[in-house]
């Protein structure tokens, strides 16, 4: 997926649609939908970058904003404020380390077709840290399956495409993913008692 503006759009409505409908079925609290549209939003933005729209400067500036801000809100939910501390103080660092002036902020089509994110070329030891503390919440819930799911994807989308600089871009399946996830919690009762589980 992520092929074209019409693939992101779609997705993006389609992980809207499973936020609200597990939201407004009190399957899920308002701070755990901006923690699921902080990775659903990604595919709005790419949208606009498909389509040309807009600067893609300022679209890639969005989306490395948002990419920072996937652990915060995951954290938010979690509602742990040292660990909110904690990513803030780390954010700062990174920006200390790897400036804002000297970001790359282009995302452009691969060769594989994808977009590639020329504002994600962080070394591997930054990447680790916020990846921990974006699965942080997961680890507080013992949510062991969703940590595997996300170490999996994370690990095999950059050793196949961390040279196209698409591997970011890829994860986008990710969020269809949580979308299903969402909606099939709505049903799960009524599933379970229709199987006798």
């Amino acid at each position: 997926m992520c092929w074209n503006a019409s693939v992101s759009l779609n997705t993006y409505i389609f992980g809207l649609f499973a936020c609200l409908f597990s939201y407004f079925n009190n399957k899920v609290s308002f701070k755990s939908v901006l923690f699921f549209q902080s990775f659903m939003s990604m595919q709005l933005l790419e949208y606009f970058i498909w389509s040309k729209q807009f600067s893609n400067r300022l679209l890639s500036q969005l989306s490395y904003i948002l990419v920072l801000s996937q652990p915060f809100f995951g954290l938010l939910s979690s509602e742990k404020n040292v660990l909110l501390i904690f990513y803030t103080l780390f954010v700062a660092v990174l920006l200390l380390f790897n400036p804002w002036s000297s970001t790359d902020f282009r995302s452009t089509p691969a060769s594989n077709g994808h977009l590639a994110w020329h504002w994600l070329q962080l070394s591997l030891p930054w990447l680790f840290i916020w990846f921990l503390f974006l699965i942080t919440k997961m680890v507080l819930n013992r949510n062991w399956i969703s940590v595997l799911l996300m170490c999996v994807s994370i690990s095999v989308s950059y050793i196949l495409y961390e040279k196209s600089m698409t591997w970011g871009s890829l994860w986008c399946w990710v969020s269809n993913v949580f979308a299903l996830y969402l909606i099939y919690n709505v049903f799960e009762e009524d599933v379970c008692l229709y199987l006798k589980i």
